[in-house]
């Protein structure tokens, strides 16, 4: 069994992968964009553990193709953009943000993954000055400032 995980050649991804590795377990990562980070974050024998494929995490295909070819059976989707990236682009953002969560959830349905994990970011909570509770809970009211 393999855990996919879309977008997660970034911070987060990459220490993600290394958790997951120490278990174990079968990591593919798909991105559309290598950064430098996950060759930062990594050592050179836990990259050698890692497939790395190049993808969209809007395509259907791509996010299939990997499904098929490496047994995955668990999905974690970090693919988003964020603030103030959003704020410049928010077509893009959308496309990114919305439409690849909608095409990770039909790939789900389509391959009949076991699991899919989506990490929100923390700019959904807004300002701290709207939350009554800090550390903010994972349930607390949420506030916006961007798409």
């Amino acid at each position: 069994m393999s855990v996919l995980i879309v977008g997660g050649a970034g911070f987060i991804g990459a220490y993600l992968t290394r958790r997951l590795l120490r278990d174990a377990v079968r990591v593919v990562v798909l991105d559309s964009a290598f950064s430098n980070v996950i060759h930062e974050v990594l050592t050179p024998e836990e990259l050698g553990e890692v497939t790395l494929v190049s993808g969209d995490v809007n395509s259907l295909r791509d996010l299939g193709h990997v499904i098929r070819e490496h047994g995955v059976r668990r999905l974690v989707n970090l693919a988003s953009l964020l603030h103030p990236v959003c704020d410049h682009n928010p077509p893009k953002a959308l496309a990114v943000n919305v439409d690849g969560q909608l095409a990770v959830l039909e790939a789900a349905r389509l391959w009949n993954l076991e699991k899919v994990v989506w990490a929100s970011s923390v700019v959904v909570f807004g300002d701290r000055t709207h939350q009554l509770v800090l550390p903010v809970p994972n349930d607390a009211p949420h506030h916006p400032v961007s798409v």
